[in-house]
């Protein structure tokens, strides 16, 4: 199908369709191709999209667990073993990505899966011959098979995810976090063009979520256990440490890319939390771990009389209960930004080099850095770096998504998207 821009979701995304609805007039008369690894309903899907978005539904073999249902399952071929070399280093990332969503994947099936994906992907764009691709979520290990069946197709990509704001998606050539143009060049993004009056409808933007306390998900309340964190504290100062998911963030492996783009000093969110206990102890802090939820299950961080863990609860109460917010890249740093908390980052994402908050780049550096953080707040620098940040990505990077926090007014239209994607010439701008 020429003249056809190719979405492939194997993350299966549930509420994407409100956004496919209005992304495909956008791009009319051109096609949109989605393969789609959601089985269920598509609500939010138009009349007029349901008509003109082509849906390919991907085989089950790519998300089955069982080596022994395949086998009894006569519909299914065996992928091509030639496959094997392109993705089996992957085999460690879809065990421990199936292990967090506790269900059970050995080794051969894992190949199996990614196998059966990159066969798929490469007889799909054979088939299509799409002008470009959309992939979501840039490190899922299917994502990253999907990603080298276009590049030895020699089609181009960019990449789509939830927002850096509630109620919005990023559009982005280059990648994803630390490795997203935002953040590579840094000094470009910032001399963009932006208004005075862009930059009070950021702040305007700001005010709205930060009273709303808008989050991209639901989450329990923080309850009884504010009072428990505040008793335990015992007038310390409270540092909340924000994990991260390490397998859809860019960090696994753990290896020179991780490092320059992403983490420079941490390979997981567990070893983070277990180093900062040790300097919460020698400073009489208290530290409040909360792992991210998708990846709860790999922690082996013990509380201590300096570090809590706590659960999936209201990242918003859990902010506002600390003095100041660490993380490696986590998204809560832009929550914590709007909430007005002092934030020191220890990796990259798409606030590096923005002047919003505390950038460590070695070891240590990190307690200084948490003290000055805890002394000096949220400085008005960084709070007026901040605002022009915000309006920079209302303005060229992000897009108006309903998901569960309804959609981001200030941010660009999806349409605009579409548009900008079909003018761009070369699909390698930096931002469109």
């Amino acid at each position: 199908m020429k003249s056809s821009i190719l979405l492939i979701d194997f993350c299966r995304i549930k509420d994407k369709y409100g956004f496919l609805s209005d992304f495909s007039q956008g791009i009319e008369p051109d096609k949109l191709v989605v393969v789609d690894g959601f089985y269920g309903a598509k609500d939010g899907l138009s009349e007029a999209a349901q008509k003109s978005i082509h849906f390919i539904k991907p085989p089950k073999a790519i998300y089955r667990s069982s080596r022994f249902r395949r086998f009894y399952d006569s519909r299914l071929n065996r992928p091509d073993p030639t496959c094997r070399h392109h993705v089996k280093d992957l085999v460690p990332r879809m065990c421990s990505l199936a292990y967090e969503a506790n269900k059970k994947l050995g080794e051969d099936a894992a190949l199996y899966n990614l196998q059966s994906a990159f066969e798929y992907c490469q007889s799909v764009l054979k088939q299509m011959e799409p002008s470009q691709i959309i992939l979501w979520n840039q490190f899922h290990p299917l994502s990253t098979v999907a990603l080298r069946a276009a590049k030895m197709a020699n089609i181009p990509v960019g990449f789509i995810e939830y927002g850096l704001l509630p109620g919005t998606l990023n559009f982005d050539y280059l990648g994803q976090m630390g490795q997203s143009a935002v953040s590579r060049f840094p000094e470009r993004f910032n001399d963009l063009p932006v208004s005075s009056g862009e930059i009070e409808k950021a702040e305007i933007a700001l005010s709205e979520i930060r009273s709303r306390g808008t989050n991209r998900r639901k989450q329990a309340a923080l309850g009884e256990l504010k009072q428990e964190i505040k008793e335990k504290a015992q007038e310390r100062p409270i540092i909340l440490l924000a994990g991260h998911n390490d397998h859809a963030s860019g960090i696994v492996p753990y290896d020179d890319t991780a490092r320059e783009w992403h983490s420079p000093i941490f390979g997981s969110s567990a070893d983070t939390a277990n180093y900062l206990a040790h300097i919460a102890e020698k400073n009489n802090w208290l530290m409040i771990y909360k792992p991210h939820p998708f990846a709860a299950r790999t922690q082996n961080v013990k509380d201590t009389d300096h570090l809590i863990t706590i659960g999936d609860v209201d990242i918003n109460s859990c902010i506002d209960l600390a003095n100041c917010v660490v993380t490696v890249l986590s998204q809560v740093s832009y929550v914590s930004l709007i909430r007005k908390k002092p934030l020191v980052m220890l990796g990259y994402n798409q606030l590096r080099g923005k002047g919003a908050h505390y950038q460590v780049e070695r070891e240590e550096q990190i307690e200084s850095a948490i003290a000055s953080a805890l002394k000096h707040g949220l400085t008005a620098e960084q709070q007026a770096a901040w605002v022009r940040h915000v309006a920079l990505l209302l303005k060229y990077y992000l897009y108006q998504y309903e998901g569960h926090s309804g959609a981001l007014s200030y941010a660009s239209a999806p349409q605009k998207l579409a548009g900008n994607i079909l003018h761009s010439e070369t699909c390698t701008d930096p931002w469109i």
